[in-house]
């Protein structure tokens, strides 16, 4: 039991768990559709409410098993399950298998980005087989995941990259190819992608979901093999208050998945972008940003506050789809 000083609280950590001082938390879309209740049969908090959002962190061992690989004072990055609670806090109850050492050459901050993110956009490239030479087009490049999947893809030899946003800087930053303004220009409209030089090896999509897919005319044809579709979400707009709801949600995609499969000679493939959270991925995307491969963005260069006010607009920025990199608040100084 940690006994905090003058808090009625106390934290209890369970088997194969322990507890983290928070210096930084880093925010998630999930993390928001548990807050307005879109997905409430599959995201409700396990201990009822009220509760404390978001799971991604970075902080300092408070207390752990004595046979952990894992000592007091390390300093370790942690992602959260199904559930996503209990980071936005001065202390947290992690387990321990969600756990990864921060790499020694980030700061807390970049840690909490790290966990989620970075280890998901990894995960896309893998699973998508980006390979030296591809042509890559990113539909919302100027996100959290979106700017990780631009470097990891880079990182993976993609010898071109366009991508979509509305930061034109933070693409020059990242060494995008091809910047497409999405509200001054329809990316599937660009002369230059419909000729057959043009035609993109991989998409994926961190913006725009289903519509994505119907709309997408950009990619090379499955004869010339190594065709990939990757997203993040079929539909933004989640809803999932009904077993019927997640037919709906589960069920399109699943179709494409399959038509996609079975007609892979002339279609690309359709697959999810986010694999797992596994510790042997986040321990290759740590060693990944520790031989710099890649940087950490955060919206405005910054994090956030742990105020009232820095941690609604924080939220904001997530919901309504505006932060340009990664948003991260921070909690407590090491």
């Amino acid at each position: 039991v940690l006994k905090l000083k003058n808090r009625e609280k106390e934290l209890v950590r369970g088997i194969d768990e322990m507890i983290v001082k928070v210096l930084a938390c880093g925010l998630t879309p999930g993390d928001c559709r548990m807050l307005d209740g879109s997905a409430d049969l599959i995201r409700v908090p396990v201990d009822g409410f009220p509760y404390i959002p978001a799971g991604d962190i970075c902080g300092i061992v408070e207390e752990c098993e004595i046979d952990s690989k894992f000592k007091k004072g390390d300093h370790i990055v942690a992602t959260w399950d199904m559930m996503g609670v209990g980071g936005m806090a001065e202390y947290a109850v992690v387990k321990t298998i969600q756990v990864h050492l921060k790499p020694s050459n980030a700061t807390a901050e970049e840690g909490a980005a790290i966990v989620n993110s970075a280890v998901y956009a990894y995960n896309g490239v893998e699973i998508s087989k980006v390979k030296h030479g591809d042509r890559i087009l990113v539909l919302g490049g100027g996100g959290g995941l979106g700017s990780f999947v631009i470097q990891m893809a880079r990182a993976a030899g993609a010898s071109f990259i366009a991508a979509t946003s509305t930061d034109e800087e933070l693409m020059k930053r990242l060494n995008v190819d091809r910047f497409i303004h999405y509200k001054n220009e329809n990316w599937w409209e660009v002369e230059e992608f419909q000729k057959k030089e043009g035609l993109f090896d991989k998409v994926f999509d961190c913006a725009e979901g289903v519509q994505g897919w119907n709309k997408c005319n950009v990619l090379k044809s499955g004869l010339r093999g190594g065709c990939w579709y990757a997203y993040v979400q079929n539909d933004w707009d989640l809803k999932v208050h009904a077993y019927s709801d997640m037919l709906s949600v589960l069920g399109r995609p699943l179709i494409r998945v399959i038509t996609a499969s079975i007609c892979q000679f002339y279609s690309p493939r359709y697959q999810m972008m986010l694999g797992g959270n596994d510790p042997e991925t986040r321990a290759k995307t740590c060693n990944m940003f520790s031989e710099g491969k890649f940087e950490v963005i955060l919206h405005g260069d910054h994090s956030f506050a742990f105020v009232e006010s820095d941690v609604i607009d924080a939220f904001q920025l997530i919901e309504m789809r505006k932060g340009h990199g990664n948003v991260v608040v921070s909690i407590c100084k090491s």
